[in-house]
């Protein structure tokens, strides 16, 4: 007699592959209902654990220490429809910008931040590349600190959409001063 397990090639079906099977929409609870219905013992929190190694990529088990919480406190809030992330937050406002501000201004527009959290985002935000090309030119740069700011997104954009973006903003300036 076939085991409910087998998948009709003779080979078992593993837990893994079973949760891989279902649709993602499907509640954890969901999943290990189906499970038991075709006689697999699974858990709730198996199938979490297969499916965030299934999205993650780096797959395998990842230790329970820093790394769990620093990736839980980065989700982003965009991915739960509330705008900007955590993180796109932080690098905002730049790192000039005192930590106690950073966390002041965060929680006036609901995001909650750790002093620790600010830290760290801006140790890996000094490790890229464009960043250091940016702290160059406006270190060697004269002029006002919204003229460094606009350098800055110039490097960001690039050169060709920034034209664009200011070629924009002056046909408007001109809409402007000419329908008076």
């Amino acid at each position: 007699m076939k085991s409910k397990k087998d998948s009709g090639e003779g080979k078992p079906l593993t837990k893994t592959a079973f949760v891989r099977s279902l649709p993602a929409e499907l509640s954890a609870k969901e999943v290990v209902e189906k499970a038991k219905e075709a006689g697999i013992t699974l858990t709730t929190n198996h199938v979490y654990t297969i499916r965030s190694s299934t999205k993650g990529g780096g797959g395998g088990k990842k230790s329970a220490g820093k790394g769990r919480r620093a990736a839980k406190a980065s989700k982003s809030r965009a991915a739960k429809g509330g705008g900007v992330s955590k993180k796109a937050f932080v690098e905002g406002l730049g790192s000039t910008v005192p930590v106690k501000e950073v966390i002041a201004e965060a929680k006036k527009q609901g995001i909650s931040l750790s002093p620790n959290y600010v830290y760290l985002i801006r140790s890996q935000s000094g490790k890229k590349k464009g960043k250091a090309v940016v702290a160059k030119v406006s270190n060697g740069a004269a002029g006002s600190s919204v003229e460094q700011t606009f350098r800055k997104l110039v490097i960001e954009l690039g050169v060709h959409r920034s034209e664009q973006l200011v070629s924009d903003v002056r046909s408007k300036l001109q809409q402007l001063i000419g329908g008076r």
